[in-house]
């Protein structure tokens, strides 16, 4: 019983197999069909069979609908303008003749057969920086689905595209490529191109480590009565390694020329230090030129900022020997230019100004004291008047019996002291006939005589160095931000 029950386990479903499945010789005989029919493109009578395009009416075109599929890019040459990169052209379109043997029972679903046995679309890429050829060779099959008479054919291509490169936001520079593709002396009254899709296919990608994608798009045009597929892409530089590499380098070796300044001038290492950064700085332009694009049209704000920062670091050498020059020259005086160029760097003017008002202030209410009792005045008699009243009150109240025992000599007296105190102190602020200031002079001719040549070179080294710092600032702004944002 289970000998038999297994029995009818094993051979009833090998039997029912057999009978629904599809033989080998079914398959065969298909095969052999199919072939037939489309190896007549090599004899003489049909020669041409494979030549003409695949429509069931004449005088309408045969739509071919592309799509690129990008599998790497091999590199970009911003010298030569070219982009190097591997992708396919995936091209589909309908056999409307009909004309496919067992067309009524399908044993087999598609068929693979060699391009040069069946009608295939003659596409070129017309701006290609190598060489214009046919896109496809006998490398490729064409695939078709016998149930629905779709062809589908996606040979691969190693192209170099002509590109315009853009170097100006160098390393954060952005390129636009595009891939024109058009059919090759076959107008839109017998072939006209559609779009797969929008976007590129970029399901089989390898991604690159230098440049990354940032955009695909795709579109047909009309040119002179033939359709033109755009492929477009957008991609961008990769800058981490460049930043690291180059753009750091430059800022720390310019920031450390800046600190020459900084030196004791007593050291003597200061035009050594100068020379030293600037040799170096060469160095470094030489290595930056390996990586740099050497290109002019437009040239990248990146080497306009390296060269003005190579200037300033030989301009700081040239500064640093005449510095020295200005801090061991004691057997001359100080210009006056350069007197006043130190005053007003230390705000020495500024001071001065503010104590001449103060004095000024100070001075005014006793020369209009002064002013009044002048003779013929005004306001003399005035005055007059009132000291008289005050002279006489004080009198009264001398020879009251409250005060302090003290006689009229000894209150006189003491009057006539405080009024010559008061005038002397007048005197002291008042200004002579030439209306200048004696104690301005004094002070200015101080200052100027407490100027040396040691002490202008430490404010120069000073101004120098903030100047340089400030200098490197804006510069590296006015360059590096434009670049990063590519504004």
């Amino acid at each position: 019983m289970n000998t038999a029950l297994l029995w009818l386990m094993s051979v009833v479903p090998v039997v029912l197999m057999q009978s629904s499945s599809t033989t080998w010789d079914k398959i065969k005989a298909e095969y052999v069909s199919l072939y037939d029919a489309y190896s007549h493109a090599s004899s003489p009578d049909s020669s041409t069979y494979h030549t003409i395009v695949p429509r069931s009416d004449a005088t309408l075109p045969l739509p071919v609908s592309v799509r690129f599929e990008l599998f790497s890019i091999g590199g970009f040459d911003a010298v030569d303008g070219a982009l190097n990169l591997i992708g396919s052209l995936n091209m589909s379109w309908k056999d409307e003749t009909g004309n496919f043997p067992n067309s009524k029972t399908h044993e087999v679903d598609t068929v693979i057969v060699d391009y040069s046995s069946v009608w295939t679309p003659v596409i070129v890429m017309v701006n290609s920086a190598d060489s214009v050829s046919r896109v496809g060779d006998s490398t490729y099959k064409v695939r078709f689905n016998l149930r629905t008479a779709e062809v589908n054919w996606k040979p691969r291509m190693i192209a170099k595209v002509a590109c315009e490169p853009d170097m100006t936001y160098f390393p954060f520079d952005q390129h636009n490529c595009e891939l024109s593709f058009t059919t090759w002396f076959q107008n839109r009254s017998i072939l006209t191109l559609t779009l797969g899709s929008s976007e590129w296919n970029l399901d089989n990608y390898d991604v690159n480590g230098v440049w990354e994608i940032e955009e695909t798009t795709a579109e047909i045009s009309e040119v002179g009565g033939y359709d033109y597929a755009m492929f477009t892409i957008k991609f961008n530089r990769n800058p981490m390694y460049f930043v690291i590499n180059l753009v750091f380098p430059v800022l720390l070796l310019s920031l450390l020329s800046g600190f020459v300044f900084i030196l004791p001038a007593a050291s003597g290492e200061r035009v050594g230090f100068g020379i030293t950064c600037f040799l170096s700085f060469m160095v470094l332009l030489q290595t930056i030129m390996i990586y740099m694009p050497q290109t002019s049209s437009p040239m990248s704000l990146f080497c306009y900022y390296v060269i003005l920062m190579l200037l300033f670091s030989g301009f700081l050498s040239i500064v640093t020997i005449l510095l020295l020059k200005v801090s061991n020259d004691s057997g001359t005086d100080v210009p006056k230019w350069l007197v006043h160029f130190v005053e007003i760097i230390k705000c020495i003017k500024i001071r001065k100004l503010i104590r001449a008002r103060k004095n000024k202030r100070a001075i005014t209410p006793a020369l209009e004291e002064i002013d009044l009792m002048r003779p013929g005045n005004i306001a003399d008699s005035t005055f007059r008047s009132k000291f008289q009243a005050d002279r006489i009150t004080d009198e009264h109240q001398s020879t009251s019996p409250v005060q302090n025992g003290a006689s009229k000599p000894e209150i006189a007296k003491n009057d006539h002291a405080v009024a010559t105190k008061s005038i002397l102190f007048v005197k002291e602020f008042q200004p002579d006939n030439n209306g200048d200031d004696d104690d301005c002079k004094a002070d200015t001719d101080e200052n100027a005589s407490g100027v040396t040549w040691e002490s202008v070179a430490g404010i120069l080294d000073t101004f120098f160095f903030v100047a340089f710092l400030g200098a490197q600032a804006a510069l590296s702004v006015f360059f590096l931000v434009p670049i990063a944002t590519r504004v």
